[in-house]
């Protein structure tokens, strides 16, 4: 084996048990009992060999125990949580070829290629603190066995998976379970007679056996695993307990017999009992209060009478008072003068331990034998006794149904008075052969159900009858009712059975919904075991008797008593024989290691979309609900689910798109949308889990994938998950990619730049002559003018330049623009160009000194600033010195002398003009 495979061979068929990601575990192995070595050889082949083991893998998980029990060709595992560990880690994965498939009952089932089925795991149950919790097997994909659970469980307390209830109880010798009662906690608690000196027993606190049989009264937790405690109490003689209550303080009262023969061991008493000693004889009754932690007699009395005295059954009524029945075989415990010398008298008392009122005790019956078996009451005014007798004169009543003797033996009922035990009403009840009513209870409205079983085919029957005829001749259990006066019969019938000669019907009761619950011997409807001896039945009836609504089989010899848990199961016990018990795996006691042991089991069989409550029947299960069948509750529909109809043995999911966050819903319409930014790609969601990612969004509801999440545009993002918009970058930044998960993708608008709107793609520019210094601006106001002689060179600028020298700045235009000819900017950052003197002249642009302001030429002037060119003096005019205007020439020829005469100003300017002229063109 490696760290976490278990091998085992079943058929010949090699399963392989993978428990995943499991520690190398530790064995503790034990064989019938006895532990065993690790590698040990264990023949469970051989015909007689029992086969009783038990390995149990440590701490697979840290905090997880694996058991396997291996009971002849059965095997059962569980797991074991220490407090404080999940179920949720516990994975298993089998290697096999048989199919692996969960039945609609929700048991893991094994099926061979020719779809034999060839191993079996019960369905899960979880225990914590001796409380059942519902769960179930799921296969993953990955082939895996994983546990769910369908309640809320306390991490803080252990857990055990996998309980069942069916169990013996019981010693080597004869032991007998004659009636069972549950308290509050669901623990069952049981008496009847043990003859085995190694009876189980827990936490005693009385003498474990002291005569041939004594009394034992045993309390067992609801999974029938674990006895809390059992105690023995008794005489030398024969002692047993044949009832047992739960008073209104939670103490039980027990009812049984005892043998009393001095100077043996005698039944322990209190010392304020009615009667602490009675004459030698075989039975005398006791009546007992014992704490429900079993270690105090509280109070314990005899009931003592001159002939043997039968203890038969007792009742308790809201005052905790006490009705017992019992036959006499001579005189009454009253000590009646009347009664000295007859035998065969049915005795009921009054009783009260918590009172001084004295024993109250009536005594009646015929002249020949009587046997009282049951009683009840009838709205706490009366109670009703049932019964059989061979007397004529048995008392009764005029104007009932059956005034005299039919034949041998006949039933009778009679209604007595509460506080007095006066007889009302007391009737026979039979046929031409003998007939025998053992069981007795009662309707809301006081009709009385009686069963029992007849040898007559003549029995009383009415038309309407589940079974109107006798199926085998010989005992045939029969129930019938009689209206609450005892003047007519309301119904009868035979028990229906196909397997039997005979059958018994040994109880009856009417639950709170007047639906009748019987169980007896033999079996009807079903052949379970042909074996008369090892056949008993548990039967639910509709309130007219005349359907059946369940039908439970059980392997043993008796059912003498059962009870209704608050789930809903039946929980019967009795006594059977070794083999006849079916029992589970993981109980108290699997086998019976006596004659006959004592039984208990629980169990329920109503079919799919119902659930098996005593109270309710086999209910179908109401909208939201469901049921796989042989369930004591309907389980709600989980979130995510829902059922639509009565009587669902699934819940339907919810569809791809929506989801339930609440169970027990009752339509698809309570599965709600996935709300926008969410959705759900599987069905059956308890919450849209999957949600668009950051950087997308979706507007959409009960969205199926993620195809309905959308890319957030530029200019925006979404930083959430499931967001339904995505948030728009602000004014002042911008954003040109997609699918943006954080405002940290906005980025702030450049200096020269600005957005006036939200969810920018991109900035715009500042206008030219414009300029910005600062990031994220919003608007054009923003952004300032260049100031006087400078311009912004770009439309996105952050700074103003200068105009170089040569040129100046035109704000309208946002330029720097050449001085013009006759122009000339000495400095940068010029808003305009100076104009060259007149006189000068500038014929080339972008000038960037006063030197290229030149003189005019010969015979040239200048009037004008800003010159790109200058002006030639016309005819007898040349220009002055100043070259900026034009002058004439004066000049004087002296003839006279025959001589040229020149003034002298003009002699000087012609000899400069001269040499000027001679100087450029010669």
């Amino acid at each position: 084996m490696n760290q976490k495979e278990i091998i085992f061979t079943i058929q010949t068929n090699l399963i392989k048990l993978n428990l995943i990601k499991a520690n190398l575990p530790k064995l503790d192995i034990k064989s019938n009992g006895i532990s065993v070595l690790e590698n040990s050889k264990i023949d469970c082949n051989s015909e007689n060999k029992k086969c009783d083991l038990e390995i149990k893998y440590l701490q697979v998980y840290k905090g997880v125990d694996f058991l396997i029990k291996i009971n002849q060709n059965q095997t059962k595992s569980e797991f074991i949580l220490q407090k404080g560990k999940y179920f949720e880690k516990i994975k298993i994965n089998y290697k096999t070829n048989l199919k692996i498939q969960i039945n609609k009952i929700g048991d893991l089932v094994f099926i061979s290629n020719d779809s034999q089925i060839i191993f079996s795991e019960s369905k899960p149950i979880i225990i914590q603190n001796e409380k059942l919790f519902e769960s179930s097997y799921e296969i993953t994909k990955e082939n895996n066995i994983i546990f769910q659970i369908q309640n809320s469980i306390d991490l803080e307390n252990a857990l055990i998976i996998d309980p069942e209830f069916s169990t013996y109880l019981g010693g080597t010798d004869f032991d007998q379970i004659q009636s069972m009662v549950i308290d509050s906690d669901e623990n069952i608690i049981s008496t009847g007679n043990g003859k085995s000196a190694d009876f189980p027993m827990r936490n005693n606190n009385f003498k474990n056996y002291a005569g041939t049989d004594d009394v034992f009264i045993s309390k067992i937790n609801p999974t029938g695993k674990n006895i809390i405690w059992t105690t023995f109490i008794g005489s030398s003689g024969m002692d047993e307990g044949k009832t047992i209550k739960i008073d209104s303080n939670s103490n039980l009262i027990i009812g049984g017999n005892t043998q009393y023969k001095t100077p043996y061991d005698l039944f322990p008493t209190t010392l304020w009992a009615y009667n602490r000693s009675c004459p030698d004889i075989e039975k005398n009754p006791f009546l007992m209060t014992l704490s429900s932690t079993g270690n105090n007699i509280i109070y314990s009395t005899l009931i003592c009478n001159e002939g043997n005295l039968d203890f038969k059954n007792l009742i308790l009524d809201e005052n905790d008072q006490i009705y017992f029945i019992a036959d006499s075989s001579k005189g009454c415990p009253n000590y009646d003068d009347d009664y000295d010398d007859q035998f065969f008298l049915i005795v009921v008392g009054i009783f009260s331990s918590k009172s001084n009122d004295p024993l109250k005790v009536t005594c009646f019956g015929g002249s020949d034998r009587q046997y009282v078996n049951d009683i009840t009451q009838i709205d706490n005014e009366k109670i009703v006794i049932t019964g059989y007798t061979q007397s004529i004169d048995f008392p009764t009543t005029p104007l009932v149904y059956q005034h005299d003797l039919n034949y041998n033996f006949d039933c009778f009922i009679s209604v007595l008075n509460k506080e007095n035990l006066e007889m009302d009403w007391s009737t026979y009840f039979g046929s031409p052969r003998e007939d025998y009513c053992l069981s007795i209870s009662s309707s809301k409205n006081g009709d009385i159900w009686v069963s029992g079983f007849s040898d007559s085919e003549d029995f009383p029957v009415t038309d309407d009858a589940l079974q109107p005829d006798t199926t085998f001749s010989g005992e045939n259990g029969i129930y019938f009712k009689l209206r609450n006066d005892g003047k007519k019969l309301l119904y009868s019938s035979y028990l229906p059975t196909t397997v039997s000669d005979k059958s018994r019907i040994q109880k009856i009761l009417i639950n709170p919904e007047e639906n009748i619950l019987i169980a007896g011997k033999g079996f009807p409807l079903e052949n379970y075991d042909l074996d008369y001896n090892k056949n008993c039945f548990f039967l639910k009836l509709y309130p007219n008797g005349s359907k059946i609504m369940t039908s439970v089989s059980v392997g043993a010899e008796n059912i003498f008593d059962f009870g209704i848990s608050k789930y809903g199961g039946y929980i019967f016990v009795g006594d059977a024989a070794a083999g006849s018990l079916k029992t589970t795996q993981g109980s108290f006691q699997e086998t019976n290691t006596g004659i006959n042991n004592g039984f208990l089991v629980e169990t329920v069989n109503c079919g799919e979309g119902y659930y098996g409550s005593i109270k309710e029947g086999c209910t179908i299960c109401p909208k939201g609900t469901y049921s796989l069948g042989k369930q004591t509750t309907c389980f709600e529909c989980p979130a995510g689910s829902y059922s639509s109809n009565e009587g669902s043995s699934t819940c339907s999911l919810c569809p791809k798109g929506t989801f339930s966050n609440t169970t027990k819903e009752i339509s698809k319409e309570c599965c709600l949308p996935c709300l926008a930014g969410t959705y759900s790609t599987n069905e059956g969601a308890t919450n849209c889990s999957e949600q668009c990612p950051k950087g997308t969004f979706s507007n959409t509801t009960g969205a199926i994938s993620s195809e309905t999440c959308f890319d957030c545009s530029a200019g925006s993002y979404s930083s959430q998950e499931a967001s339904t918009s995505c948030l728009l970058c602000p004014k002042g930044t911008y954003s040109d990619q997609t699918k943006q998960t954080s405002n940290e993708s906005c980025l702030n608008c450049l200096k020269g730049t600005f957005s006036n709107t939200t969810a920018s793609t991109k900035c715009l520019q500042c206008k030219l002559g414009t300029y910005s210094i600062t990031e994220g601006i919003t608007s054009q106001d923003d952004c300032k003018e260049c100031p006087i002689g400078t311009i912004s060179l770009s439309p996105d600028s952050s700074v103003c330049e200068s105009c170089e020298k040569g040129y100046y700045a035109k704000h309208s235009l946002n330029k720097c623009v050449k001085c013009p000819r006759g122009t000339y900017s000495e400095s940068s950052g010029s808003t305009e160009c100076t104009k060259c003197k007149p006189g000068t002249y500038n014929y080339l642009e972008a000038q960037s000194s006063s030197y290229s302001c030149l003189e005019c030429g010969w015979l040239k002037y200048n009037d004008e600033y800003g010159a790109s060119q200058c002006k030639l003096c016309s005819r007898n005019t040349i220009p002055n010195s100043n070259l900026t205007k034009c002058i004439k020439i004066n000049i004087n020829f002296l003839t006279t002398s025959s001589t040229f005469r020149i003034s002298f100003p003009f002699f000087i300017l012609f000899i400069t003009y001269f040499s000027l002229f001679f100087f450029f063109y010669i």
